[in-house]
């Protein structure tokens, strides 16, 4: 029972838990030689061929613990860019909707945003507000 026991927190521990992948290793591996030991060296009662086994045991969970945890590291990188991309991707977006590639001012509709943001600005504080427009080359 007590090998069930060490097989399940081996694997549980490399699957749930997010430490970094070199100190999570070197503890399991430490964990498993001293679980490894004791069951070869205290318990007397216990077979050869289940010492031997328990050994294997303990190789193979680790080895499939470890591939484990490197999935679960790939998948959160990925998932890490995606979050990255799709929000310079947003970014993008928006910088495309509120400024003219052409020209590099302000969008009519951003105008209009901010023009009203800053009325009602001058609003709350009680200050005067003041817009100047110019048309300077009759641009339509």
């Amino acid at each position: 029972m007590t090998t069930s026991v060490d097989i399940l927190f081996i694997f549980s521990v490399y699957v749930f838990f997010g430490f970094r992948l070199k100190w999570l290793c070197l503890t399991m591996v430490l964990f498993s030689i001293i679980s490894v030991a004791l069951t070869l060296f205290m318990k007397s009662d216990v077979l050869p061929t289940v010492r031997a086994m328990t050994a294997a045991v303990h190789i193979l969970v680790q080895v499939v613990g470890l591939l484990a945890a490197l999935q679960i590291q790939s998948f959160r990188r990925k998932a890490f860019l995606a979050y990255v991309n799709e929000k310079d991707a947003s970014e993008s977006a928006t910088r495309l909707l509120q400024m003219d590639p052409l020209t590099g001012c302000f969008s009519r509709r951003h105008f209009f945003d901010m023009a009203e943001r800053e009325l009602e600005r001058a609003k709350r504080y009680g200050r005067p507000f003041c817009v100047i427009m110019m048309d300077l080359d009759r641009f339509k």
